[in-house]
């Protein structure tokens, strides 16, 4: 009967130091799921900010484009100036006017891009 109780004893210690482990393990999981729940936050938030890199680079792809342009457009403002000096002049003179002539010259610009078009 003795040997009987020092054996149910040691069970029931036995029993104690399971559930503990089995508590630590918990634990232990809990603190595994929260991590996994950060990295799924960080992996979304890493996206994001791949995402805005990507619309930047695009941005600025879009900004150099626009820059080489407007040097392009300045480089033949500045040819045409120095080959008309007197064009502000011819503007005046036709300045009540100066709309149609506008027109007219976008009108011939078109009909030949349509025509180098065919």
């Amino acid at each position: 009967l003795k040997a009987q109780a020092q054996q149910a004893q040691q069970v029931v210690a036995q029993v104690g130091n399971i559930s503990a482990q089995a508590k630590h393990a918990t634990a232990q999981i809990n603190n595994i799921t929260d991590a996994v729940g950060q990295i799924e936050i960080v992996k979304k938030q890493a996206q994001q900010v791949v995402a805005q890199m990507d619309s930047v680079k695009q941005q600025s792809q879009q900004l150099q484009q626009n820059a080489a342009t407007v040097a392009m457009l300045l480089s033949k403002l500045a040819q045409l100036q120095s080959e008309f000096p007197q064009a502000d002049l011819v503007k005046a003179q036709f300045s009540s006017q100066w709309t149609q002539v506008s027109e007219a010259v976008n009108f011939e610009n078109v009909t030949q891009a349509l025509a180098q078009a065919k």
